[in-house]
């Protein structure tokens, strides 16, 4: 699983880093994460999920959503302390938002999701062992 925390703030980056880190450890989930301030960055890679704030300089997180429109993947979940610009940010691909500071334990519900969705965790029995 490749995914991208794109927000403008430093600090919310880490702490998003943080918990992503944190859940993947307990759930031994290989991902490989990237963290920018560059809006470009979710636009320009390769990524099965994307965490996007909302308000940034450069782009808006809707703006970023309109870029990828058409592509099978990246799931997206918006980080936000706008409540107010949830409405418009609705779409395909679109898993859900968390507000600032992002809760841990709403934040695992989310990812749980993703994870279900793109299939990752998954155990499959061939009858003579189980693959991964």
């Amino acid at each position: 699983m490749k995914i991208c925390i794109c927000d403008d703030r430093e600090e919310d980056l880490n702490i998003l880093n943080e918990i992503c880190s944190e859940y993947l450890n307990r759930k031994h989930i290989s991902a490989q994460v990237v963290c920018t301030q560059e809006p470009e960055t979710p636009i320009e890679g390769s990524f099965d999920l994307l965490f996007l704030d909302m308000e940034m300089p450069k782009m808006r997180g809707t703006e970023v959503k309109a870029h990828l429109m058409g592509r099978e993947l990246p799931y997206i979940i918006f980080v936000t302390s706008y409540q107010e610009t949830i409405a418009e940010a609705f779409g395909i691909n679109v898993l859900g938002f968390l507000n600032k500071p992002v809760d841990p334990a709403l934040f695992e519900a989310q990812m749980d999701l993703a994870v279900n969705l793109l299939g990752m965790g998954k155990t499959v029995d061939l009858g003579g062992g189980n693959w991964e």
